[in-house]
């Protein structure tokens, strides 16, 4: 007491000692009747207690009882004036009971001038009006959003009221309420105290004055905004935050921090202050006020979606569709421009089979059926028909019926290229169109004539029905099954938020980044194909999930909170996950830009694309029609939140006992999964890669059955094309034509060689009909008199004009049927080929160049592109995302873990294939990425919760991690899992397939996250396991 008299008196006057904070656990003494020692320079070093509240400046409160108390607003502004003077901040001063110095007069405001008055006596310590916001940095972090009103803390000191009464106290109130300094008038002044001159007892006031207009301008205030305390900065709701803090970590206002930069968005602890800046980042950092800035123009925001999306929708409706697998390649592969060389030279029109089956093809019946159907044929436009009774007739005319069975039957070349069989006639129909709408149309004359002949039933072969069938589906399947998406998002809404506002909110949201990231595809060039009608899909799955994560935080609103206030601390704190997540997502899809593959190349560019434009739309659209739709907020949680409740809090102790059990299972699945992936060398195969036509057709369509029927009783439709180019124009040649025919029998000797034609294959069939060996003589002289006429076939027979050039007579053309069409196979041919024609003397001229091309090389090239597309695009993505997992979390042991739950559902969906017996194909090859781009949203939302509590021991941080992001993790992968399971419906067995996989991948991965994440965390963090432990001898001695 005589230390404080003292220095009140070194002051100049006599002033009431201030009342400070009781420590925890401590009496509360009345103010001013025992003021406190002098405190050290840090209390909280000298000794181990809470330290006292600090104002702004890390000086007392400003719940000064004097009228030489400093207002808050004054010590802000010195504070910011020194801080941006020297750089340095200022050092916390702790709260003692002597008389604070005296303010200077600039330092105040004009009305806390007129407001303060000298007064005798102690007034009592005021209290505040609300609950006190004293551990809201506390060393204990907490699972609600940084509100004032919802922290729970201790009572701050109070003095008992009849201690000192007073007439007046310093203006120290937020603005907007009565100035608690100024004198009584009117209603508020009882009649003893206006005949005794004073004014009763004013309320209790906070420690937040109301700042002058200069320091609000420094701190970027709101006009009547009031600042937190200790910080400067905006207080986001209306509710008075307490007077004083109780907290021993708040050294220094936050506000002052030089490393609560706005750019920052890590969730890291940063000093003693983490939670200070994360805290103040929620509520007044650079993306807090962008993402107010976007919510302030929600007004022009919908004014330019309403006139976007439209346009979008149009444009997205006029993209073509490609179903052929030979668009599947690159135009830049030298194969692909090979390919195409050859048939500018040797134009290959598109043809189909028709055949008509009988017991006895060569019956009248059957045979007039046949010939009707030839002249119904002929004349539609655009088609021309040919059959083996053509041929016939035309080498012998007049001939009766059974003479024309003696010649087809007596020779193989009409058996081996499909004209006729024991229990069929085939009819050629070539097609002469160039694009696909005019395919399409010759399709349907094929069966108009065949209906008008009433040649039917009649089976239907060829490779224009197997392209138009891919392109309807390809253009369909998005349509057909945007209903089942449709009930999904109604379904998710009403089931989770139950109600239509919320709804309609979601549906407008979704259709607008559906239309536009689809149509960015448009604005590029792409085309639907047979994978690319995966992009709305995964645009819609994954931006309902990220929807859903947003309006969860979003509903969870406090009672007493503004919604505007709620939805920008809701937004900020999802920002991050969502950012990062999205980005991870985006990068996975683009690196499928690697592919070799065309189709596969342009869905991932366009995947990301649309993506990211999702992301856009999640943090404009999205807000503004939560405002404008006015969706509820407080609701109640859905069905089931108690039983989830019981099971997060049990996860940790069960995932930290059966850790080891838990983190090895999945792993050696991922071992196993990998082995029947990439087989094991010596023992096992690689998984086998199907790019054949039948399976891309639903086994229930005709034209599947007709096309298997076509294999096991014709041939397959394997065909190859030997490309020879001479040095010189001599392909008419004898010596030439010899060579080539030589060459052409050494083909015809591979054993998967079913038949060979070329340009020889027509003279020895001319001396069949003339009673001659089909074979072609062996003797120079005699070759030549059989081939002297070659040039006149030339110009009268069309087909002969196939295999031969007659522009340049240099080019020549040898078409190879045969078996074995997958990659290793044509691989094999083309060797066994090349071979043959290296062989000496096999050449037909020196200096000839020769080349395999056709259609079923680039289809060969596809299926070998499979795997390493798979393979190159699963390392990026995993690489990619591992690296921004690190930039976020800055922990390479987390992304590790983070890892688990999408290898183990990847390489075990796999194992599953190749235990069913599935293969890859062009859908399937895409579930690595599919899966590690969207599964990781969950892990990152995981791993952002759980470092909210990362001073905390391992349980409870897991636990809150498993609370407040558990069930949005779980909501996201079913909505997920739905939304591609309803591609098992699909007639397109790729998609079919495709949806059924990715489904149980995702499920896969939802068990990982609760059982092998928090079980690898266990492994890893020994530190805060045994935080989690019970002393030693508190085991011993439960023992």
């Amino acid at each position: 007491m005589i230390e404080a008299m003292l220095l009140t008196a070194r002051a100049g006057r006599l002033s009431a000692p201030r009342p400070g904070p009781c420590p925890r656990g401590a009496e509360s003494p009345p103010c001013g009747l025992r003021p406190a020692p002098r405190a050290p320079r840090d209390p909280r070093r000298a000794a181990g207690t809470p330290s006292p509240a600090y104002s702004s400046a890390g000086r007392r409160c400003a719940c000064a009882t004097s009228r030489s108390a400093r207002p808050a607003s004054a010590v802000t502004s010195r504070a910011l004036r020194a801080t941006r003077r020297t750089g340095a901040l200022p050092s916390p001063r702790p709260v003692s009971h002597r008389a604070a110095r005296p303010a200077s007069r600039r330092s105040r405001t004009a009305s806390e001038r007129r407001g303060q008055r000298t007064t005798a006596g102690s007034p009592p310590c005021p209290a505040a009006s609300g609950p006190s916001r004293a551990r809201i940095f506390s060393s204990t972090p907490r699972s609600t959003p940084p509100y004032s009103h919802r922290a729970k803390a201790d009572a701050p000191c109070r003095s008992p009221a009849s201690t000192a009464p007073a007439s007046r106290l310093p203006v120290a109130s937020p603005r907007g309420e009565p100035r608690a300094g100024a004198p009584a008038r009117g209603r508020g002044r009882t009649a003893a105290s206006r005949a005794a001159g004073t004014t009763p007892p004013a309320p209790a006031v906070a420690c937040n004055p109301a700042p002058s207009p200069r320091t609000a301008r420094r701190a970027n205030l709101r006009p009547g905004a009031r600042p937190w305390p200790a910080s400067g900065r905006e207080h986001p709701s209306p509710v008075a935050p307490p007077p004083c803090f109780l907290d021993s970590r708040e050294r220094r206002p936050p506000a002052l921090l030089p490393q609560a930069r706005a750019w920052r968005f890590s969730t890291r602890k940063r000093g003693n202050n983490a939670l200070e800046v994360r805290y103040n980042q929620a509520v007044n950092d650079l993306p807090a006020r962008i993402l107010a800035r976007i919510v302030s123009l929600r007004a022009p925001i919908l004014v330019v979606y309403a006139l976007l999306v439209p346009l979008a929708a149009l444009r997205a409706a006029r993209i073509p569709s490609e179903g052929g697998l030979d668009r599947l390649i690159q135009p830049s592969d030298p194969d692909y421009v090979a390919t195409r060389d050859f048939q500018r030279i040797f134009p290959d029109s598109p043809s189909v089979v028709l055949l008509f089956e009988s017991d006895d093809p060569w019956a009248p019946a059957n045979v007039s059926r046949v010939e009707s159907a030839v002249r119904e044929l002929r004349s539609a436009p655009h088609l021309g028909a040919f059959s083996v009774l053509d041929a016939l007739r035309k080498a012998r005319p007049g001939a009766p019926l059974a003479e024309l069975r003696r010649l087809a039957t007596g020779t193989e070349f009409f058996r081996k290229q499909g004209l006729l069989g024991d229990r069929f006639l085939a009819v050629i129909v070539d097609l002469d169109v160039h694009n696909p709408a005019e395919r399409d149309a010759a399709l349907a004359s094929i069966d108009a004539a065949l209906a008008r002949a009433g040649a039917d039933p009649v089976r239907r072969v060829g490779a224009p029905y197997v392209q138009s069938w891919l392109e309807r589906q390809s253009g369909a399947a998005s349509v057909r099954y945007f209903p089942f998406f449709g009930a999904l998002v109604v379904g998710t809404a009403l089931l989770l938020y139950r109600s239509v506002r919320t709804l309609l909110a979601f549906v407008l949201a979704l259709g607008s980044a559906v239309a536009l990231g689809v149509a960015v595809g448009g604005l590029l060039g792409f085309t639907f194909t047979v994978v690319s009608v995966l992009v709305p899909l995964t645009i819609l799955v994954t931006t309902l999930a990220t929807l859903v994560y947003l309006h969860s935080r979003f509903v969870d609103r406090p009672a007493g909170v503004p919604v505007r206030d709620h939805q920008l601390v809701a937004f900020r704190n999802k920002l991050l996950p969502v950012t990062a997540s999205t980005f991870a997502a985006v990068m996975g899809f683009a690196a499928l830009s690697v592919s070799k593959l065309r189709p596969i190349q342009e869905l991932g560019i366009w995947t990301a694309l649309g993506l990211a434009i999702s992301w856009l739309v999640a943090f404009t659209l999205f807000p503004a029609l939560q405002l404008l739709l006015r969706t509820p907020t407080g609701t109640a949680r859905v069905a089931g939140g108690r039983l989830y409740g019981r099971v997060a809090a049990a996860l940790p102790a069960f995932t930290r006992r059966y850790r080891r059990g838990l983190v090895a299972t999945p792993l050696l699945l991922c071992l196993a999964g990998a082995a029947a992936l990439f087989g094991i060398p010596g023992l096992l195969s690689s998984m086998p890669v199907g790019i054949d036509s039948l399976n891309y057709i639903d086994p229930s369509l005709p034209l599947r059955r007709d096309l298997m029927w076509f294999r096991q009783n014709v041939a397959d439709l394997n065909v190859a094309h030997v490309w020879v180019h001479l040095p010189r124009p001599a392909a008419t040649d004898p010596e030439v034509l010899r060579a080539l025919d030589r060459f052409q029998g050494a083909i015809e000797s591979i054993p998967e060689v079913i038949a060979v034609l070329g340009p020889t294959t027509f003279l020895g069939l001319r001396r069949y009909f003339a009673g001659q060996a089909e074979q072609l003589p062996r003797d120079p002289a005699q070759f030549a008199r059989a081939a002297a006429d070659l040039e006149q076939l030339l110009l009268t027979e069309p087909g002969l004009r196939g295999y031969v050039d007659v522009n340049g007579l240099q080019d020549l053309n040898v078409t190879v049927l045969f078996r074995q069409g997958d990659a290793e196979g044509y691989a094999m041919l083309a060797q066994r080929i090349a071979r043959a024609w290296n062989e000496p003397g096999a050449g037909p001229v020196a200096g000839a160049r020769m080349r395999v091309v056709g259609e079923s090389l680039l289809e060969a090239k596809v299926g070998a592109s499979l795997v390493p597309t798979l393979a190159q695009s699963f390392a990026i993505t995993a690489v990619l995302i591992f690296l921004v997992f690190l930039f976020v979390f800055r922990s390479a042991t987390a992304r590790l873990l983070a890892m688990i739950p999408s290898l183990f559902a990847i390489l075990a969906t796999f194992l599953g294939m190749r235990l069913f017996g599935a293969s890859l194909n062009l859908a399937t090859i895409l579930i690595a990425t599919t899966i590690l781009g969207t599964t990781e949203n969950d892990q990152i939302h995981f791993f952002h919760h759980l470092h909210e509590r990362e001073d905390a021991p391992l349980a409870e941080a897991l636990e809150h991690a498993l609370r407040v992001s558990g069930q949005a993790i779980i909501f996201a992968t079913l909505i997920n899992a739905a939304g591609f399971l309803a591609l098992s419906f699909s007639t397109f067995p790729p998609l079919r397939q495709f949806g059924l996989v990715t489904s149980a991948a995702f499920v896969l991965a939802l068990i990982a996250d609760f059982t092998a994440l928090p079980a690898g965390l266990w492994m890893v963090d020994r530190r805060r396991e045994r935080q989690a432990r019970p002393p030693k001898a508190a085991r011993l001695h439960k023992l």
